[in-house]
């Protein structure tokens, strides 16, 4: 399946590259984690429904899957009969039940 981020999960991404970059003064580990970030992100398109439907009422009212990247990083999506929609890329800590 073909899969597309939706501009919020592309700022979010970009963001976390921001602050690894200005604030912790690693700007090519930045580079590379937002990369891999992406490329976990086009990964799903491979098998959409492997991962669960979120725990989270916010997410889980509209029917979003949630897939874990580096145990940290949540990547909310919505499955369409021929895409995936990347919504929303979140730290795991901030999504409450």
């Amino acid at each position: 399946m073909k899969v597309f981020f939706t501009i919020k999960a592309s700022q979010n991404i970009l963001s976390l590259a921001d602050f690894i970059s200005d604030e912790i003064k690693m700007p090519i580990t930045a580079s590379r984690y937002a990369e891999k970030m992406k490329v976990f992100g086009l990964s799903i398109g491979a098998n959409p429904n492997a991962w669960p439907i979120c725990n989270s009422k916010k997410y889980s009212t509209h029917n979003y899957h949630c897939a874990v990247f580096d145990k940290k990083w949540v990547f909310v999506y919505s499955i369409t009969p021929k895409h995936v929609i990347i919504r929303d890329v979140v730290n795991g800590k901030l999504i409450k039940e």
